[in-house]
């Protein structure tokens, strides 16, 4: 299976249609955030009853945020008369979904049966830009997702969400933020790392420090011994509080927090954003 999205820490309730991401709305209307967890099981993508898969690492992880998208089953017009919309599917989709194909935005008023739906046609009551237009049957029309976003652990408290990206924005800078304690130069032998957090680097992965990659060699304390300049990338000098990220998974059976905010138009409630999936996407390699 690889990496999946779980639910829960020690890599239980893996998300899925059946278990989506709950979030919902406080009592003053503040949009909730919910922890979740990327879960690397060391089985290779697309192979069923991987028992005995090869040593893997996981690298350019990045955390997308889509829409659920469906095509059109019949012609639309460019009419604002035409809005009984049939399409191959639209699970997920539900009142106030805004799904947008070209220049033209919709938003879900009804649906009315597994693969149809009423639409407010050329919607931009809500600020956004739209043009009426016609489409072509096999036409993709996909949800808006920017209501939805993901934020990495604060650096200095891993309970709480550091800064959340813009709605629908693509997490890609790694994962497991810490802090560099003891600032390094460029020479041979500055091959030590120093966190308070360096359990969380498996050995066998690669870590990054602004533009340098390293694989880390051992762990031990607060102690990070690496290979500088791993992948192509030059050896730099770091200082101290630069911070460090997780680039390239090795770990199997370990968690990897991030945060999920859902923060939907008003009058919808969060519960409802099952148009958007969270989309876990890396390159799989020999370790």
């Amino acid at each position: 299976m690889a990496l999946y999205l779980c639910l829960n820490e020690d890599g239980t309730g893996i998300v899925s249609e059946q278990n989506p991401i709950q979030t919902k709305h406080t009592s003053n209307g503040e949009p909730m955030t919910v922890p979740v967890y990327i879960f690397n099981d060391g089985k290779r993508k697309g192979v069923d009853n991987d028992t005995n898969p090869p040593e893997l690492i996981y690298t350019n992880i990045q955390v997308k945020v889509e829409g659920v998208g469906y095509t059109t089953e019949k012609e639309i017009s460019p009419s604002n008369s035409d809005v009984t919309l049939i399409f191959s599917g639209v699970q997920g989709w539900n009142i106030g979904t805004i799904i947008k194909a070209g220049m033209e935005r919709m938003r879900v008023e009804e649906v009315l049966s597994s693969n149809s739906i009423r639409v407010t046609r050329n919607y931009t009551a809500d600020g956004g830009s739209s043009t009426l237009t016609g489409h072509t049957t096999g036409t993709m029309f996909i949800a808006e997702a920017t209501s939805v976003s993901v934020a990495l652990p604060d650096i200095n408290n891993i309970n709480n969400p550091g800064t959340f990206l813009n709605g629908g924005e693509t997490l890609t800078t790694g994962l497991d933020p810490s802090y560099l304690t003891t600032g390094v130069n460029d020479s041979e032998n500055a091959n030590i790392m120093k966190s308070l957090r360096a359990s969380k680097y498996a050995v066998g992965s690669i870590i990054k420090i602004d533009q340098e990659e390293m694989k880390v060699l051992s762990v031990s304390g607060n102690d990070i011994t690496v290979l500088r300049g791993y992948n192509g990338t030059r050896r730099q000098s770091h200082s101290a509080n630069a911070i460090i990220y997780l680039v390239g998974m090795k770990d199997i059976n370990a968690t990897h927090k991030i945060f999920i905010k859902n923060d939907p138009p008003s009058g919808l409630p969060t519960q409802k954003k099952s148009d958007v999936k969270i989309v876990i996407i890396a390159d799989e390699e020999p370790a």
